[in-house]
């Protein structure tokens, strides 16, 4: 017999769980979104690719992507590269005929060369045998006096290794769109998509696409499957600080009339394929709550709230109107919106913040009043959180922190009782929260910026950051009568923080992923309870809706077992066992591409008398325990 874990039929505040504690957050930020979304070439509109921000690369510390820890071909940028003999033939990137974006391609042909046609490809791309894959593109030509053929393949130089292809004919000389499904015969890792004419003549090429055709709105299938094992309750976007320089209305509307860009703070090329529809059709798909972070550094509260009446404006509304034509007709509902990310970068003090969101908040709430704001109080704000409720108090719901423990979630409570209006009710959210590793920290100390971010990054990785991660949210649950809302950093490819790892044809699960699986499908109570025990476990209690079903969440984040005796103090004899463990087998065991499944989420049997569980939990493992019992009064 083990350590008496006794839990009580008393709660531990008037608060309720929110389920919007296991919350996520997407940035377009390196390969972020990208990795998430079906398109599989780069620079489609032949832009020509862009170098990354220093930001990026005090992320990254080194320019060359490859060395850092973190690196996998979900990460790797692919140019074109011309094809087919040169002479006779120019390729010029031409800035007065392009159909999407500054540039097209410009292949001059003097004379036809049957032997060896010319043309543009792309390398590095993973197909496979069987699958059906949709390629489009838009093509104009002059004076070309040959069909164009589009391959996927491979580019051999004098010729091609041809696993699909297609000839479209009649090429004109205004741009017009081809498209066409492609099966390729052979599987291949890298794989060529190549289009190409044996002239002669002028051929323009732009804004090509290459995706799986069984994506799902533009997403990739296999990665909307593996979102929905993490479940996320509420996924923030678009930023993080690309929300900051950007405009929500340059990602609407036709994507073949979108403009690519360098991402402004972060550097590199956005295709611009995806924004504010296909986010929120990606979170339909899901079944998240979204959370849209307003611009509040370079843009206007005529911008802001006109995004809330393109999200929620009904039909016969301007921008109501203009989403029904991009394809949504009911409007989105969104409910929540955060006021700006890192404000601080333009208002210096918190009181200046507060006055300019009350001027958004006006603005916001003159389109749908039912919206919930959340104010900044993170970073320099964090001392002078009363000052910005005793302001703008009045228009806002939550406070945005960056936390990840309770202690710091009831001081800024404290600050916002100080200052709360009467009768109004402010609620916090941690809207960008990571977890830490100290058992690993302890175990190596750094010797410098390179070993140590190298060091920092991989740890993120491990089931340690993971096994922390569960403590947050146990932790969450304890002051759930003030924090409703946590969005976790990051859904996917965020230099091994992520949930999930995703690669250019494989995707699988992290230690973290599996951690909010668990809480996410199997942690259902909404009533904290009071816990009374002496182990070195975590243990968090919960009720149901109902009142019959217990839920453990139990973190055993030491290397021993630990053995239990766990006793429902004033319920009914339970009568059913559920029992669920994700473990890991050491404080630095991950998850990777050649070991998906080193971590991942396994049933439990459980002892059950008419009095007690016996049960004993592995070491470094989280657990959830639930049990069905008759309903106590």
């Amino acid at each position: 017999m083990g350590a008496t874990v006794i839990v009580y039929p008393e709660f531990l505040h008037e608060g309720r769980i929110s389920p919007l504690l296991y919350g996520n957050f997407v940035e377009f930020l390196g390969a972020q979104v990208a990795s998430l979304w079906a398109e599989m070439l780069c620079d489609r509109a032949l832009e020509g690719l862009a170098e990354v921000s220093d930001a990026t690369r005090d992320y990254w510390i080194s320019p060359v992507l490859e060395e850092n820890p973190f690196y996998h071909s979900g990460y790797l940028e692919r140019p074109w590269f011309p094809v087919g003999k040169h002479s006779g033939a120019h390729w010029t990137r031409d800035n007065n005929q392009a159909f999407r974006g500054r540039f097209c391609l410009r292949i001059d042909i003097d004379a036809p060369s049957h032997n060896q046609p010319r043309g543009i490809a792309q390398r590095g791309l993973s197909v496979e045998a069987g699958r059906t894959y949709r390629v489009e593109l838009h093509l104009r030509g002059q004076s070309l006096q040959a069909p164009v053929v589009v391959t996927i393949g491979r580019d051999m130089g004098h010729l091609t290794d041809a696993y699909a292809s297609y000839t479209f004919d009649e090429i004109g000389s205004i741009w017009k769109h081809f498209e066409v499904e492609l099966t390729p015969a052979y599987s291949d890792s890298e794989a060529d998509l190549i289009i190409k004419t044996t002239g002669p003549g002028t051929l323009w090429i732009d804004n090509l696409s290459l995706m799986p055709a069984d994506a799902i709105d533009g997403w990739r299938s296999d990665v909307v499957e593996l979102i929905r094992k993490v479940r996320p309750t509420i996924v923030r976007f678009p930023g993080g600080c690309y929300t900051s320089f950007t405009h929500w209305a340059d990602a609407i509307g036709p994507r073949e009339k979108r403009k690519p860009f360098i991402n402004p703070y972060w550097g590199g090329l956005e295709p611009n394929d995806v924004g504010t529809d296909e986010l929120l059709r990606l979170l339909e798909h899901i079944g998240a709550v979204p959370q849209i972070c307003v611009n509040m550094i370079t843009g206007t509260p005529e911008e802001a709230a006109a995004w809330v009446e393109y999200c929620n404006g009904a039909i016969d509304t301007e921008w109501g109107a203009c989403r029904a034509t991009n394809g949504h007709i009911e409007p989105y509902n969104v409910r929540y919106w955060e006021m700006g990310n890192e404000p601080y970068r333009r208002y210096k003090t918190a009181e200046e913040y507060a006055r300019v969101l009350n001027e958004f908040s006006a603005a916001m709430r003159a389109v749908d009043p039912t919206i919930e704001l959340m104010a900044a109080g993170y970073g320099p704000y964090r001392k002078h959180v009363d000052r910005i409720v005793k302001i703008a108090g009045g228009q806002i719901d939550f406070i945005a922190l960056r936390a990840n423990v309770a202690e710091e979630i009831l001081t800024v409570a404290k600050q916002i009782e100080r200052a709360i209006p009467p009768g109004r009710r402010i609620k916090i959210a941690s809207t960008e929260w990571i977890s830490r590793t100290p058992h690993l920290d302890a175990r190596v100390p750094p010797k410098g910026r390179w070993e140590d971010m190298c060091w920092w990054e991989t740890n993120k990785a491990t089931w340690d950051y993971a096994l922390q991660a569960a403590l947050t949210l146990n932790d969450f649950q304890r002051v759930s009568h003030w924090i409703e809302i946590a969005n976790f950093n990051n859904l996917a490819n965020t230099w091994l923080q992520s949930c999930i790892e995703v690669e250019k044809s494989r995707a699988f699960l992290t230690a973290a992923g599996w951690v909010f699986h668990l809480y996410s499908y199997y942690c259902q109570g909404i009533y904290p309870l009071r816990v009374e025990h002496e182990t070195q476990l975590d243990v968090m209690a919960s009720l149901g809706c109902q009142k019959k079903r217990v839920y453990l969440m139990v973190v055993n984040d030491t290397e021993e077992q630990i053995h239990t005796s766990i006793q429902l103090e004033g319920f009914g004899t339970p009568i059913k066992t559920e029992c669920w463990t994700v473990s890991g087998p050491a404080y630095e065991a991950r998850n990777s591409f050649a070991h998906p499944h080193t971590i991942a989420l396994q049933p439990v049997l459980v002892h059950l008398s008419r009095t007690e569980l016996l049960h004993g939990f592995p070491p470094l493992s989280v657990t959830a325990l639930i049990l069905d019992a008759e309903p106590f009064q």
